[in-house]
């Protein structure tokens, strides 16, 4: 059958002649690899479901089309955000959707995918899903703008809709009894990680900011931290009495130039590694399990709020 392309950038328009399946000499027909006259003149007369087929054949899968977006973005964002987003992607989309051919996923495939993000032991935040269909909505077009993967398609991930809800604030904050548990539930999982825990409590900072902290960041004549970079930048955070306490106790003995806060292996904390661990501190402490690292900020500034 002979199928009309156009070239997406370039407006270019050619023919190509694309195979439709075996004729029915040998074996029954069945309309999906072996035709009868009548079912080959039908499908010659669908190019979409032509493309389809060609694109199956082609096997080009969800994870091809992840493998070949990850390459793209480390030549476009660089190594880190090509990082970032193949850890979210091999994590929460590869194992269900990987094997799907592209040309075959449906809406429902995709949502029904997309509810499961947020449920479960492994659930994420839904500001998180939003960012992992980010992702692969990303990848996913990409594989539909190159003409060679003949994808007919892009309306089942474009009509996939994301969490409306996922952009309001965080609401959760732990009282001072919470907080003195969830600081004690933490330690007894990992002392190191208990620390990390009452860094925040402490000093309202994020997770990302106190894991780029240095132990020379840590000015105890001046009672302060001084958080190199972050989020928002810069800062200096003045501490009380107890922290500065907390943060010598920490730091003795340390050279300036080692992390401030480490791991059990004595390296500095990665990104996300706080979160399994923070979900087990606050079952056993009878917090609730949907509050993050996040929480202790919002501690922080309620309770300098009510001092």
């Amino acid at each position: 059958a002979v199928v009309n392309e156009i070239n997406a950038e370039s407006g270019k328009r050619w023919q190509r002649m694309v195979p439709i399946g075996l004729a029915d000499d040998l074996t029954d027909a069945d309309g999906e690899t072996v035709f009868s006259y009548a079912q080959a003149m039908k499908r010659a007369g669908d190019p979409d479901g032509l493309r389809a087929q060609r694109a199956a054949a082609a096997g080009l899968t969800v994870a091809i089309a992840i493998a070949r977006y990850i390459e793209n973005q480390k030549a476009e964002k660089g190594k880190t955000a090509a990082h970032d987003a193949k850890l979210r992607l091999d994590k929460h989309v590869s194992p269900e959707l990987g094997a799907q051919m592209v040309a075959s996923l449906t809406l429902t495939q995709l949502q029904d995918w997309r509810n499961k993000l947020i449920k479960g032991a492994d659930a994420v935040t839904q500001s998180t899903a939003n960012r992992i269909m980010g992702n692969l909505k990303a990848a996913l077009n990409r594989a539909f703008e190159d003409d060679s993967n003949a994808i007919p398609s892009d309306k089942a991930w474009k009509a996939l809709k994301t969490f409306k809800a996922a952009g309001t604030s965080r609401k959760h904050h732990f009282s001072e009894a919470g907080a003195s548990r969830l600081i004690d539930s933490a330690r007894q999982i990992d002392p190191h990680f208990g620390d990390l825990v009452e860094a925040g409590a402490w000093t309202g900072a994020r997770y990302g900011d106190l894991t780029v902290c240095d132990v020379h960041h840590f000015d105890a004549k001046r009672s302060s931290l001084n958080v190199p970079s972050g989020k928002t930048g810069g800062r200096n955070i003045v501490l009380s009495d107890e922290a500065v306490l907390f943060f010598k106790r920490i730091s003795k003995g340390r050279k300036g130039t080692e992390p401030l806060l480490v791991r059990a292996d004595g390296k500095r904390w990665g990104k996300s590694q706080q979160a399994r661990r923070m979900k087990k501190a606050l079952k056993a402490a009878e917090l609730d399990t949907k509050a993050t690292f996040y929480a202790l900020r919002h501690t922080y500034v309620s309770r300098a709020i009510e001092n």
